[in-house]
């Protein structure tokens, strides 16, 4: 697995411009630019409902954002601290992939990144932390 970059980012919507630029920076070489728009919008998705939960929190931490690939599967981590909220269970890693209602944007937004992935899956972390593995193949 090669390891490409680490950002950690203020969480406010505005950011995503930083994300956006990144990513097609990292992948520039690596994929259409179809693809590279479903990878941005995932990432962005994700990003977005991580970005919520610190705001109903009142958590003013940062979000880690990773990009990793080996041969043609790219590999994108989001990390970020508190609760998990009502929807990190439909994703957890040692799930089964359920449905789940999409009555809010939050819901929609990871509904559309998991369609836009091959795997979209969470894991709580030690130290209040939690993180959203976004799998993507060219």
């Amino acid at each position: 697995m090669k390891w490409l970059g680490t950002l950690d980012i203020p969480p406010y919507e505005h950011a995503l411009q930083l994300i956006q630029c990144l990513t097609v920076k990292l992948t520039k070489e690596a994929m259409s630019e179809r693809s590279q728009d479903a990878l941005i919008l995932a990432i962005e998705e994700v990003y977005h409902y991580c970005v919520k939960r610190l705001e109903k929190q009142m958590l003013n931490a940062p979000v880690k954002v990773s990009w990793q690939v080996e041969s043609s599967v790219w590999i994108i981590t989001i990390d970020y601290a508190g609760l998990p909220g009502e929807l990190e269970s439909y994703f957890d890693i040692n799930g089964a992939r359920m449905t789940f209602k999409r009555t809010t944007f939050e819901a929609l937004g990871l509904y559309i990144a998991r369609e836009m992935l091959k795997h979209l899956e969470w894991e709580r972390r030690s130290n209040n932390k939690n993180r959203f593995i976004l799998t993507f193949n060219i």
